[in-house]
């Protein structure tokens, strides 16, 4: 199937192509048959996973030696990807702003990585029980270690323009594990460090950025979205949809400043390579002095939290595939991992079109970033695995296991040979909730969206489900009957609107967003419809909605009549119900076509690792 498309493919992206054989400004310490290999293998995964702009580049021993544009900004204008061109890398951005951290705690005597927040931010600060109010430290946020799920839907939707909102809203944010107990990737502890530092220092995490990273760094095409009008020299997001590529909408991006600290940085290859140089040297200036501690920078490379991963999703090994490779834990805004037996530390990037993977090799003072922009998809994402596979390859000196057939397959042709992945089950997966982090891996699930849109009439009247739920962490969501169409509508913050799609479960519907997130449930490798379950009170009235869509083992619940704006104090619970994947808190049923529903949206919507 992936050949097929290869095929069909090819001449529509051929004159793309050809733009960039003759193109390559630091390519001379690469030989001209390894320089020939790799634009090859790139040409053939762009053509088959049907990707739109790729930018690349390779540093090694604190040189640059390859950089490198392929395909166009731009369907729309055929304008081709250069290396001044900007790519928007997600959540790669947590490096950056674990890294300012380093450099603040390295300035100040009293702080440390384990210094808590609570003796930073003081008694305004609250987390959902007392204990992580109490003893959440720096170090637990950036590794993922407080144990409460990442409620990323609602940083889709854009429920909040301020921070300081935002982190107001984390102790109506319940934990589903122990604290400490388990690896649960969240944007939100990245957020919250972003307003440590702005506490620390009087400073946005965005100054901060610019006078301690991008200017010494001289990484000139650094910036964050929210400051660009004109998008000229930006490779735009696209998304496939019936098989076609498509740009999307930059608002997005424009809008979605909040999320900065967790993804919000774009930049072009070129700087990459300097920010991988920075690392590769210790922390070191380009001229030699420290910009950061030794010792405290030290610690974003050592691993923090174990990381165990499924077979094919971030980790192989035989006798499934021919080498071994995987991240096995979560440093400080960085992975540690293995691949063929030499050490790396790793992270990638997804946000709003765009995928994008860092790879360093300390022991070899290499280092590989990529970026994509577009479609979003496994194709994506599993183009960019198999190109650092290939480069590492090259430049490490190893026989490559990949050719241009398997590159399209990958992971099969080996997953669909594999007994061990066929057996997986929902509840058996281990997931992170993802890089705006990584995400569940969900092996054989395929949900047909005409299987979750019910002709059958509701329970109730559709008047009896509208009105106004709010929430005291995730604002207000508004559900009201459109006279066009005579469905229910839901909206909720900047971004989010979607139809209701009756379904057969009681007092559930099926959500199909449209305008900016219309991708969520139409694009290829998505185009699934998510539930809204709403709950009767005693008397019978609807009075309450579970989003799902926000999040899955933790559905928040918002009530009809809430006033979200005036916030409790909150009774800390100190007998918390831990470790139950699907709480039910809405009167839910752990009813499997929506589990895995979700599971599957939850795959693709995050930053991944």
């Amino acid at each position: 199937m992936a050949l097929d498309r290869y095929h069909r493919l090819r001449g529509l992206l051929r004159p793309f192509l050809l733009v960039f054989v003759a193109e390559c400004t630091f390519c001379s310490a690469l030989s001209p048959d390894t320089i020939v290999e790799l634009n090859a293998f790139i040409a053939n995964i762009m053509a088959c996973r049907n990707l739109p702009g790729l930018t690349v580049s390779i540093v090694r021993e604190d040189r640059l030696i390859y950089a490198r544009g392929y395909g166009v900004k731009s369907l729309h204008t055929g304008d081709p990807v250069t290396n001044s061109t900007r790519f928007c890398i997600g959540s790669l951005s947590k490096g950056f702003t674990a890294t300012l951290l380093a450099m603040i705690i390295g300035q100040n005597e009293s702080l440390t990585w384990d210094t808590t927040l609570h003796d930073i931010l003081g008694e305004d600060f609250m987390l959902s029980d007392e204990h992580r109010t109490r003893f959440a430290t720096l170090r637990d946020i950036l590794a993922h270690k407080t144990g409460i799920p990442g409620y990323f839907g609602a940083l889709l939707t854009g429920y909040q323009d301020s921070v300081a909102d935002m982190v107001r809203g984390l102790r109506f944010m319940p934990a589903s594990r122990k604290f400490h107990s388990k690896y649960l990737y969240n944007n939100y502890m990245f957020i919250l460090a972003g307003y440590v530092l702005e506490r620390l220092t009087g400073k946005s995490m965005e100054t901060l950025t610019r006078e301690l990273i991008f200017t010494p760094l001289s990484m000139t095409s650094a910036t964050f979205a929210e400051d660009f009008n004109h998008w000229g020299d930006f490779a735009l997001p696209h998304m496939s949809f019936n098989g076609e590529l498509r740009p999307l909408d930059t608002v997005w991006l424009k809008k979605s400043s909040t999320i900065n600290a967790a993804g919000g940085i774009c930049v072009n290859a070129v700087d990459m390579a300097k920010w991988m140089n920075f690392h590769l040297r210790g922390g070191r200036h380009p001229e030699g002095h420290l910009l950061v501690d030794v010792e405290t920078f030290s610690e974003l490379h050592t691993p923090q939290m174990p990381t165990p991963m499924p077979l094919g999703k971030k980790v192989l090994k035989p006798p499934v595939f021919p080498i071994s490779a995987g991240r096995f834990a979560y440093n400080l805004g960085f992975g540690s991992g293995t691949y063929r037996g030499y050490h790396n530390l790793l992270h990638g990037g997804r946000v709003f079109g765009f995928d994008s993977n860092l790879w360093l090799y300390p022991d070899n003072k290499l280092g590989i970033f990529t970026s994509v922009s577009g479609p979003m998809n496994d194709d994506a994402m599993n183009g960019l695995r198999v190109l650092h596979y290939k480069i590492s390859d090259l430049l490490l000196g190893e026989p490559s296991w990949l050719n241009h057939s398997t590159a399209c397959l990958f992971p099969d042709p080996w997953m669909a040979n594999s007994k061990t992945v066929k057996l997986k089950t929902i509840a058996q997966t281990d997931g992170e909730t993802n890089d705006v982090g990584r995400a569940r891996f969900v092996p054989n699930v395929r949900v047909r969206r005409r299987a979750l849109i019910s002709d059958r009439p509701t329970q109730r009247p559709l008047l009896e489900y509208t009105g106004e739920y709010s929430h005291y962490a995730f604002g207000n969501i508004s559900v009201v009957l459109d006279k066009s169409d005579k469905m229910l509508h839901l909206r909720h913050g900047v971004f989010g609107h979607a139809v209701l799609y009756p379904s057969p479960l009681r007092h559930t519907f099926n959500m199909k967003f449209l305008g900016v997130l219309q991708y969520i449930t139409e694009a290829d490798g998505w185009n699934h419809l998510l539930p809204i379950k709403f709950q009767e009170d005693e008397h019978g009235r609807i009075h309450k909605l579970a989003a799902l869509f926000i999040e899955i083992e933790v559905p928040p619940n918002f009530v009809r009549g809430l006033n979200w704006r005036h916030i409790p104090e909150p009774e800390f619970r100190h007998h918390v119900t831990h470790c139950k994947p699907l709480i039910n808190s809405a009167g839910l049923k752990d009813d499997m076509v929506t589990v895995k529903l979700v599971a599957v949206l939850l795959a693709f919507a995050t930053w991944y690792i």
